[in-house]
């Protein structure tokens, strides 16, 4: 149910709400790790679109007016542009926001700590070793989980 305020003061609002869910998502979906962002499967997908549609009445008031979805449409595109932008300007903060690549495997030894806490299993490293040709981690020089969630695989040089 829509607030009575005038139009200025309900599309204001709906600008804050709006501003409040992308910032509380994006701290969620940080969270989660890089793994849980990059490997994302069918029920993953499913899951963002149910909370998409959640989301939208908290947005709108559960308005379905015009002005109402082009105002929180603006102020996500706009978030978006922002965070890009503040990216480009201060390269450092990219790490924080997206994170950095980080060395998983490493002549030898499993860094099991960072693999837990960027929620990579060791069968995922496997198989990345796999697919890049190689039978077993003794053939490995490094393994990165990249910023995407994807795992870069560097074979030892005989």
């Amino acid at each position: 149910m829509l607030p009575n305020l005038p139009t200025f003061l309900l599309l204001a609002a709906i600008a804050v709400r709006t501003l409040i869910v992308i910032i509380i998502l994006f701290i969620a979906v940080r969270l989660l790790g890089r793994r849980a962002v990059g490997g994302m499967n069918m029920i993953d997908v499913i899951a963002i679109l149910l909370v998409g549609n959640a989301v939208q009445n908290t947005l709108t008031y559960g308005s379905g007016r015009l002005e109402i979805g082009l105002v929180s449409s603006a102020v996500l595109i706009l978030t978006e542009t922002a965070i890009i932008f503040l990216i480009s300007r201060r390269p450092n903060l990219e790490q924080t926001l997206i994170g950095q690549p980080t060395v998983i495997f490493s002549d030898g030894y499993i860094d099991r700590r960072k693999m837990e806490r960027q929620g990579v299993e060791e069968e995922e490293l496997l198989e990345a070793v796999h697919s890049m040709g190689l039978s077993d981690l003794s053939q490995v020089h490094l393994a990165v989980l990249e910023e995407n969630g994807s795992i870069s695989v560097i074979p030892k040089v005989d």
